[in-house]
């Protein structure tokens, strides 16, 4: 199921612009910028980013070479829950919420 289209716009000096798809299947969100993709999906078909949870932990899987199979990165984000944070640690950027 598409979730949101947008367009990621680049954050240093190119003006690069890519279009991405964000997609839910079986509980994950699947990331599909245009023109990116893996090895095991038709071109406009891949998913080179993932995020899930796996065995109670939240996680992103990067697929960072479109001639491997295998993903290349898993990286957990259980140290970044808001309940991990130290008590005498205070946040150093302002809310971000709308």
């Amino acid at each position: 199921m598409k979730l949101a289209k947008m367009i990621l716009t680049d954050q240093g000096d190119k003006e690069t612009n890519i279009p991405i798809q964000v997609h839910s299947r079986n509980g994950a969100l699947l990331i599909k910028p245009e023109g990116y993709g893996d090895m095991c999906s038709n071109d406009n078909e891949g998913v080179p980013v993932l995020i899930e949870v796996y065995d109670g932990e939240l996680r992103v899987v990067i697929w960072d070479d479109i001639n491997q199979e295998d993903s290349s990165h898993i990286v957990s984000l259980e140290k970044t829950k808001e309940s991990k944070r130290d008590e005498d640690e205070l946040p150093l950027m302002p809310s971000m919420r709308q």
